[in-house]
């Protein structure tokens, strides 16, 4: 997609009769039209478009896939990079852009840049919560799950002690929930390859809840990595 480039007339009044036209229209017509009219009208017209690049990528009406999707996934990450920064909708919109893309680029086997792009996401995500205030913070799941593939498991292991601990801090049990994330990193570092981590794991699951034993779980596969 190119924005510096100048538009044709006619190709700017057939994209906005694409868009005007109460007759049905393909999800393909609809990314042609704001391919055009981004270019013209990039505040308006590209949040749009990355959203439109990504419908067309998968037909959730059935289930499949398009031919092009790994391209057109990437198309809306680079369009969701060029909105103005100063954009409200940027950072969520480049977040989802990302997400949608990294799945693509892990299912494909090109791991090292779906692993770039988590950093990506986590990046926004700790500039999101930064503002916010939220200790939650978007894109360290997804991240400790790259750093456990590529066998960084202490880091991985830090990342979902931070990413539970947010969780269960929203509870207000954040003291109770640090201790035992302390005891349970201790106990993945010493005992990595033996039973007990997992069955620790799993008890104290049952006491913190759901979001502490999907923390448990992936210890437990670090351990199993080891």
């Amino acid at each position: 997609m190119n924005l510096s480039g100048k538009v044709d007339q006619d190709d700017i009044v057939r994209a906005r009769n694409v868009l005007l036209a109460s007759g049905h229209r393909t999800p393909h017509e609809e990314v042609d039209a704001y391919r055009v009219l981004a270019q013209v009208s990039p505040v308006s017209y590209l949040p749009r478009l990355v959203k439109a690049l990504q419908r067309l990528s998968y037909d959730s009406s059935s289930g499949e896939r398009h031919a092009a999707c790994p391209a057109l996934r990437e198309e809306a990450v680079a369009a969701a990079r060029t909105i103005d920064p100063a954009e409200p909708a940027r950072a969520d919109l480049l977040y989802e852009a990302l997400d949608t893309c990294q799945r693509e680029l892990y299912t494909q086997g090109r791991r090292a840049e779906g692993h770039a792009m988590r950093a990506e996401m986590l990046a926004i995500g700790r500039a999101q919560a930064e503002l916010s205030g939220n200790p939650a913070v978007k894109g360290l799941r997804d991240w400790a799950a790259g750093l456990s593939e590529e066998g960084r498991y202490a880091e991985a292991a830090d990342a979902l002690t931070e990413w539970v601990g947010a969780a269960l801090d929203d509870a207000g049990r954040s003291g109770e929930a640090l201790a035992a994330f302390e005891t349970l990193v201790s106990m993945q570092a010493v005992e990595a390859a033996n039973d007990r981590c997992s069955m620790a794991c799993h008890d104290a699951a049952g006491e913190f809840g759901p979001a502490l034993d999907d923390f448990c779980q992936a210890l437990s596969y670090l351990g199993e990595a080891n």
